[in-house]
């Protein structure tokens, strides 16, 4: 493996993360917003990257790209928002970290804490990733750290999750889904809902094959926990939008992967990703 090769896709992920930092600046945000935006959109493009399970391929750099867009713009208002939620995309920065932390196989020297204070730091930002917590510390279990921060994260991020779904189904009789949907596909547009799906159903696939695997179930898990938050507060989260950016960015990855040359993979990465990002790209340049 060359230097190249390792260096590629943290090169692609800094550029994520220095346009969506230059478009707040240039859309006049303040400095805090642009060092949130920048950082969510980084940590989004690597969680859609490492869902190929660390292939530094063409497919894998596509999805990372388009996820990243999407995320772009919906944090600067090309999904009909405009104010960044500071607080939010912080928490969608470190369950990005948490996600793409997961996503990696342990190796006998890894770390499986990181996903931990990560699945952490995005729980307490916002508790739509709660599920995530719980899920790491199933890693790190697995790993054999099975000391009794593990046991206690387990049961915590468990009772927080289980809390979450209770409070959610007490206020089941106001749920309108259909209209939240309708809503979600009136703001991201028909072409990112449709790789919303597409990327969920690929996420959705790998945790029936995987089920005993946490990284397998961190994306379904995290985008049931979003549904609950949108649900319950009857709007569009930020962490909505955190599951749809990522699953755009699984779905133009798988897409992409279909070729088998690397030219062909990113010709068609290339193209997917600007068909998704065009609109609310388009909706950005004319703030």
């Amino acid at each position: 493996m060359t230097i190249a090769r390792v260096a590629l896709p943290q090169l692609v992920i800094a550029a994520v993360a220095a346009v969506g930092g230059g478009a707040a600046w240039a859309l006049g945000h303040a400095a805090a917003d642009a060092v949130a935006v920048a950082l969510a959109a980084a940590a989004v493009a690597a969680a859609a990257r490492t869902a190929a399970d660390g292939d530094a391929g063409a497919a894998a750099l596509a999805g990372a790209v388009a996820a990243g867009l999407v995320a772009i713009a919906a944090m600067l208002g090309g999904f009909g928002g405009g104010h960044v939620a500071l607080r939010a995309w912080l928490g969608g920065a470190a369950a990005g970290c948490a996600l793409a932390e997961m996503a990696r196989p342990l190796t006998a020297d890894g770390e499986p804490a990181i996903a931990v204070v990560a699945a952490g730091a995005a729980a307490a930002l916002d508790p739509a990733y709660v599920a995530l917590v719980a899920l790491a510390g199933l890693r790190a279990w697995r790993a054999r750290r099975r000391g009794r921060w593990v046991v206690a994260v387990i049961l915590g991020g468990g009772a927080a999750a289980v809390v979450m779904l209770a409070i959610a189904v007490v206020g089941a009789a106001a749920w309108r889904p259909v209209a939240l949907a309708s809503e979600l596909v009136d703001a991201v547009g028909p072409l990112v809902g449709a790789a919303l799906c597409g990327g969920l159903a690929v996420a959705a696939l790998g945790g029936m094959r995987e089920p005993r695997e946490p990284r397998a179930l961190a994306l379904p898990a995290v985008a049931v926990g979003a549904a609950l938050e949108a649900l319950q507060g009857d709007a569009v989260t930020p962490a909505v939008l955190v599951v749809v950016a990522v699953a755009a960015g699984v779905a133009v990855m798988r897409l992409a992967g279909v070729a088998r040359r690397p030219v062909a993979q990113a010709w068609l990465g290339a193209t997917a990703a600007f068909v998704i990002g065009y609109a609310p790209a388009l909706v950005l340049a004319t703030r």
